[in-house]
């Protein structure tokens, strides 16, 4: 029987929930030669020990099952004969880290070994870094996530902002190493239009670019095309975020593209500037936007309502 034909036989049982059945056929297979030189085979194999763990009860099921221990060693094995199976790498990390309420085992180690194996060796598939993204940054507090963001906003310009440029933005922030922000925001917007919170950052970090020449003259002929006279939203909440955009986008374009710009930033300040098209703004830029209200504003509003409340007592 070709291996073809297995495969096709095996996933169309697991989609009809013939786990054991199936498993109890494939594991003979896979033991023999050349079935058990196939990394596909090997690695479903896996899959229907998983998804036979995960049936078990109690609930959640014991890490120390039979077919848990059986999952990774076929996926293990898998990964050996080919390691850019997504689907495997993902399956193997859960086994070995609690990522799901029906897992209760969990090794930190063992599961970014197996990520980071799969990253490492895989370096222009975006969801492995990916994988190293979420790992890192939501399961730990230091910076190794930094360079693996880096490398999914490279393949992937339109990766979800909230997880790469955002928290890329916060970091370099707080590093001050403001050429790396404009770098990365300038990046995503080569690829389309962005929110206003990105143009605010460029008015904000331009000037920090080493090469201002390099960095801009070649985006001053393109860029206008494709960010600026944008036709204006129907809806009246997104009219306001609308005439954010295009005004921060007219103070880049004055700043940057026209040769009055240097002359302007020797008169005024940046943080003037962006005041006059938000008053509220603050220094840490973020994707929702600076429109709140100071910690020095509301303070003087709560001791007005306290004054307020002591007259009428």
């Amino acid at each position: 029987m070709s291996v073809g034909m297995i495969l096709e036989w095996a996933l169309h049982n697991i989609r009809l929930g013939n786990f054991r059945s199936t498993y109890d056929r494939l594991e003979g297979l896979v033991a023999l030669h050349p079935y058990n030189e196939h990394a596909l085979l090997v690695g479903y194999a896996g899959v229907l020990c998983f998804l036979l763990w995960s049936r078990e009860s109690p609930r959640p099921p014991p890490a120390e099952s039979r077919h848990l221990m059986l999952a990774e060693q076929h996926l293990v094995e898998s990964l050996r004969l080919d390691p850019s199976t997504d689907l495997f790498v993902t399956i193997l990390a859960k086994a070995r880290f609690s990522t799901s309420i029906h897992l209760e085992r969990s090794d930190f180690n063992q599961a970014e070994a197996v990520l980071k194996a799969s990253a490492d060796g895989n370096t222009h598939n975006p969801n492995a870094a990916r994988r190293m993204v979420d790992l890192y940054l939501n399961r730990t507090s230091g910076s190794q996530w930094v360079p693996y963001a880096e490398r999914l906003l490279e393949m992937d310009p339109f990766a979800d902002i909230a997880t790469t440029l955002v928290p890329l933005v916060a970091h370099y922030q707080s590093t001050q190493e403001f050429d790396n922000i404009v770098r990365l925001v300038a990046h995503r917007l080569d690829f389309g239009p962005g929110p206003s919170w990105m143009w605010e950052t460029l008015v904000r970090y331009h000037m920090h670019v080493a090469d201002p020449a390099a960095s801009w003259d070649d985006r001053s002929q393109w860029w206008p095309a494709i960010h600026f006279d944008r036709p204006r939203p129907e809806s009246r909440r997104k009219h306001a975020e609308h005439e954010r955009l295009c005004r921060f986008q007219q103070l880049f374009s004055r700043l940057v593209f026209h040769a009055d710009g240097a002359a302007e930033l020797q008169r005024r300040q940046v943080e003037d500037l962006i005041r006059e098209i938000d008053p509220l703004a603050r220094p840490s830029i973020g994707p929702h936007g600076s429109r709140t209200k100071s910690k020095a504003r509301s303070g003087r509003g709560k001791r007005q309502k306290s004054r307020k409340r002591s007259k009428r007592n």
